[in-house]
């Protein structure tokens, strides 16, 4: 059906069952399991993941989704080459870390593209 507009009507679907487990008592993951891109602030020290990671991690998703890439995109993008290597592992996740923080204390304003893409009606 389209929207109200007469233009296509979108359906966005968020899905990843990747780690999915039960809770409370998960397994203790370490901090290299999961998407670096998306995954929560607490998640790079290990750890059991609790359901508020998972909504910070749909916090980072949607970001992208309104700015594009994000800054640690291409540092992960350069890791993965080695990411065979605990250490690029654990540096990556570390950086990454350390980036989605200054977002959080900063703001949206630290992200590359100034201004959010344009969401259609």
């Amino acid at each position: 059906t389209g929207g109200n507009n007469g233009s296509p009507r979108l359906t966005l679907y968020l899905i990843d069952f990747e780690l999915a487990q039960r809770h409370p008592g998960g397994a203790k993951l370490t901090p290299d399991q999961g998407s670096a891109e998306w995954s929560s602030i607490r998640s790079a020290d290990g750890g059991e993941r609790l359901p508020e990671d998972d909504l910070e991690a749909m916090g980072w998703v949607l970001l992208n989704g309104l700015y594009g890439a994000l800054p640690w995109f291409d540092w992960l993008q350069s890791a993965y080459k080695d990411w065979d290597s605990k250490w690029v592992r654990r540096q990556a996740t570390k950086q990454v870390q350390r980036a989605k923080m200054i977002v959080l204390e900063e703001g949206c304003g630290t992200l590359p593209s100034k201004k959010p893409l344009k969401v259609p009606e």
